[in-house]
């Protein structure tokens, strides 16, 4: 600590005084409020909030100040606390001096204060007021919450918040305004203050230095104009905003009231507060204790009476009449906040009971708003007869409180009537039948349909209504009484379905199906559907047609006979308009042509063969499939050349052109199509002329080929030699073709690896090809073009 500061508080003074000045300020402002909200009748203020704000606040205040008193005894740092008290109970002659003083002093300084020690007369005055008034907000307080109603103590609590305001203000002047003494506030926070303040207030305290001086005026007068003048303003804005008539008003009734405005915590119920006598509070309050039940009753003498003779709601009550009726809330009964039940009173609420309103039975015309003495005897008590006939006076008979507009009937009209209700009678309300004029119909009418209902038919039908219809639905009919009998149009497939109006038609201007034709209607197609064949058939419709879908058919009719088109094969899935086509303009298959259609293939299917056949398709096509395995079609039987066993193997595009249809091959002869061995047996070879081989004309190319066998070996041939020549011959046909073999591998290797472009060496390598396949047919041919591609090859 610095010279230049003296300690003035400790560290549990400063905590005594924070933790008690925050909870002390919440209380005085929402007491504040709660005071002009109850004066002035603002009904802005959320009184009932800070109503609870300022109760947990003081119960939070004592409960601190009791552990504070119980820490000041313990914890030396509180004990402080107790030099503090006995030093403001310390009164001397010059402290009511200085008191005396300080308002001349605030007017003219050279009015010098007598000199004081740590705490100014003020300063002491200003804590045994605050104390005070705390320990009578305490047990005020207290008392007003466990003894409610208690009169004493709303008064008490009410007059320490005279001082209590005058000294706080006071407080708050001097700490935070006022230019001289708010230089000890920091005290408050730090515990300390300048040694030169404590000199010049303090001059008697032992640990103020010696050489105190006096100062100058205590109190600014200025600052006490300056914020007099703000109140004052403050104050007349107020005014301004809430009116000054309802301001004067309000000051009229605190007065005339002698001040219950005040601590009024709500408006009285409308029945006490406008009897006179029982506006004054002591009419119902005791100064020291609760309302008595006794005080209740001495006015409600009814309800004296039940609860003496245990009778009603009341009758059944033990506590009392607080636990139920809360004065100073605008009304006197609030049942919704007592959870009251009705089957605590002697008529218990039943069904749509329970939705009406309280003041639709409980009210009076004299008296007002009423509970007991309400006469409950019968329904008529409450409710209008609109029957007006003896034999219905027994409301419960076919009423319930469940609904009173016939939705839940307790009347039971089976047993009760000799007309059962059953199907859609059920749910009719019961006006719909018992009808009147002003005054419903309950007795005396009729039974049958027709008393009822119109009959919409025209008297088309001789028998009763319910021959065809039901009272499960009336637009449900008994469909098997004209659409069962077998002489009667049986309703299948498509028809069964069928809306009634698709057939008996809703005649023009009516709206009804009722109003239909049901009698004399054709039972054949045409009746009701148009032909769109045209006439072609003379058969009825039902010879082809199915009533269990009319674009599903019979096609055994007409594809199925066999004199008819069977359809087989690939004809069998197409569709109908492959061979039957739709007109052109039209869109429906039925309009196509059925009758005296051609059945040759060429009727539908173009010839791709250009007549050039002289047999008919079937000869080689079937309906299974017109190409590859399906077809009929046998080279041997249908042309003149039979395949041997050389050619069968053959693709079709060997000896025929691909893509044409005609088939005509080069000829029958082998030369046709062999003509690379033909010419070379003749000796000519490409653009070489040899003379012909030595079997040229002398031989068939059977005589040396087995048509019989798929593939023949080079011994095979070579033993056909053997079949004109000796055997010596068969060896030296075999050598010979060893010869050429062997020299057009050797030819094919040279030219493999000569230095020949590509397109050279290919092409010397399609010339060598064609000389192998010359071989045995010209030895001497093939030879010779052997030796002349070896020779090109060498020179290129």
């Amino acid at each position: 600590m610095s010279e230049d500061k003296i300690r003035r508080f400790s560290w549990g003074e400063r905590f005594f005084h924070w933790a008690n000045a925050g909870l002390y300020g919440v209380l005085f402002l929402t007491g504040t409020l709660l005071l002009i909200g109850r004066i002035f009748t603002l009904q802005s203020l959320p009184l009932a909030l800070l109503g609870n704000i300022h109760r947990v606040c003081g119960i939070l205040l004592v409960g601190l100040l009791g552990v504070i008193l119980a820490l000041s005894i313990k914890v030396p740092t509180f004990r402080d606390l107790w030099k503090t008290w006995r030093l403001c109970l310390t009164w001397k002659r010059s402290d009511i001096l200085w008191l005396l003083k300080v308002p001349v002093n605030m007017i003219n300084s050279r009015c010098s204060l007598p000199l004081v020690g740590r705490f100014n007369p003020g300063q002491k005055m200003h804590l045994l007021v605050v104390f005070s008034v705390l320990l009578g907000f305490s047990i005020s307080g207290l008392t007003m919450i466990c003894i409610p109603g208690a009169l004493g103590a709303w008064v008490f609590h009410l007059v320490c918040f005279v001082p209590a305001f005058a000294f706080l203000c006071l407080h708050l002047f001097l700490s935070l305004i006022n230019p001289e003494t708010r230089k000890a506030l920091p005290a408050m926070l730090t515990g300390l203050i300048p040694a030169d303040y404590a000199q010049a207030h303090h001059a008697l305290w032992d640990r103020v230095p010696q050489g105190a001086s006096l100062h100058g005026s205590y109190v600014s007068l200025k600052w006490v104009c300056i914020v007099g003048a703000l109140l004052f303003a403050g104050l007349g804005l107020a005014i301004g905003r809430h009116g000054f008539d309802q301001f004067a008003s309000d000051l009229d009734t605190l007065v005339t009231s002698g001040g219950a405005s005040a601590i009024l915590p709500g408006p009285l119920c409308a029945q006490h507060l406008s009897e006179e006598e029982l506006r004054a509070c002591r009419s119902c309050h005791s100064v020291i204790w609760t309302v008595q039940d006794q005080t209740c009753l001495a006015c409600h003498e009814v309800i004296t009476e039940r609860r003496q003779g245990q009778l009603g709601f009341h009758g059944t009550l033990a506590g009392s009449c607080r636990n139920c009726h809360a004065e100073h809330q605008g009304s006197l009964i609030d049942l919704e906040a007592t959870d009251f039940t009705h089957e605590q009173a002697l008529f218990p609420l039943e069904g749509l009971h329970l939705d009406v309103a309280c003041e639709t039975c409980h009210i009076d015309e004299e008296k007002g708003f009423r509970y007991i003495g309400i006469d409950y005897a019968s329904c008529v008590s409450c409710h209008s007869d609109p029957h007006q006939d003896e034999q219905a006076s027994a409301c419960q008979d076919c009423h319930t409180p469940a609904s009173w507009s016939f939705k839940d009937k307790a009347f039971d009209h089976a047993a009760e009537t000799s007309f059962a209700l059953k199907g859609k009678h059920v749910a009719l309300a019961c006006d719909t039948c018992h009808e009147s004029e002003g005054q419903i119909q309950l007795f005396d009418l009729g039974q049958a349909c027709l008393d009822c209902h119109e009959d919409l038919h025209d008297r088309q039908f001789v028998q009763s209504c319910d021959q065809c219809h039901t009272e499960e639905g009336f637009k449900e009919v008994r469909s098997e009484q004209f659409h069962g009998e077998p002489n009667t149009f049986l309703l299948k497939g498509k028809h069964e379905p069928l809306e009634c109006q698709a057939c008996h038609v809703i005649p023009d201007g009516q709206d009804k199906l009722a109003h239909a034709k049901f009698v004399g209607l054709g039972h054949a197609c045409i009746d009701c559907h148009k032909d769109p064949h045209a006439g072609q058939f003379t058969q009825s419709c039902d010879q082809c047609h199915v009533e269990t879908g009319f674009k599903e058919i019979r096609p055994e009719q007409f594809h199925g006979d066999p004199n008819t088109f069977v359809l087989k094969g690939k004809h069998e899935p197409l569709e109908c308009q492959k061979c039957h086509l739709i007109p052109v303009g039209q869109d429906t298959l039925a309009q196509a042509q059925f009758v005296a259609v051609g059945k040759t293939c060429a009727h539908c299917h173009k010839d791709p063969h250009q007549d050039a056949m002289n047999v008919t398709c079937e000869n080689c096509h079937q309906e299974n499939g017109f190409v590859g395995s399906d077809l009929l079609f046998a080279h041997d039987a249908h042309t003149q050349f039979k395949l041997d066993a050389q050619h069968r193997p053959l693709q079709c595009n060997t000896c025929h052109e691909p893509g044409d249809l005609l088939y005509k091959a080069a000829g029958l002869a082998c030369q046709d199509c062999h003509t690379l061995q033909s010419q070379a047996l003749a000796g000519k070879a490409l653009t070489l002329q040899l003379d012909p081989d030595p079997h040229y004309e002398r031989l068939a190319c059977s005589d040396c080929h087995d048509l019989s066998t798929a593939e023949q070996s080079k011994a095979q041939f070579a033993a056909r030699c053997e079949d004109c020549h000796t055997p010596h011959y068969q060896a030296l046909s075999e050598n010979w073709q060893a010869s050429l073999s062997s020299k057009q591998e050797r030819l094919k290797n040279q030219i493999h690896q000569s230095s020949l472009t590509p397109a050279q060496q290919e092409s010397l390598q399609h010339r060598l090809l064609e000389a192998g396949r010359i071989g045995f047919h010209n030895v001497q041919l093939a030879q010779e073009l052997f030796e002349r591609l070896h020779r090109e090859a060498r020179l290129r």
